[in-house]
């Protein structure tokens, strides 16, 4: 009985460290990267999702990179507040790091580039 609350205790744990501000904003870099919209979007704030919405209507596109590869670099939780710095360890300027604001919606971690934070 005892083993088994801990394993319960330890899949809730993993879960959380799942769809956690990193992997939200792993996940968002990945799919814009390749150019695939409507799944980034899955990842972000609905105001966010209108940027990138009205980005593709305009048919403006930043350049794709397919060979995008996310390095973790910091990540800071304040609340319903989280902000991560990475690095893309594949691409042109490697020693550039990207931060991102993030915030919880409902249970889960959303990228808000659209945000000034």
């Amino acid at each position: 009985m005892i083993a088994m609350a801990f394993a319960g205790l330890a899949l809730v744990g993993l879960s959380s460290c799942e769809s956690g501000p990193e992997k939200a904003t792993r996940k968002f870099y990945e799919y814009l990267s390749t150019g695939q919209i409507e799944e980034a979007e899955d990842y972000c704030t609905e105001r966010t999702e209108r940027l990138l919405e009205m980005a593709a209507a305009l048919g403006s596109s930043k350049e794709l990179n397919p060979n995008f590869k996310f390095k973790l670099v910091e990540e800071r939780i304040e609340g319903r507040e989280a902000w991560v710095k990475f690095t893309d360890i594949a691409g042109k300027g490697q020693n550039d790091t990207t931060e991102v604001y993030l915030i919880k919606v409902d249970d889960d971690w959303k990228v808000d580039i659209a945000s000034d934070k």
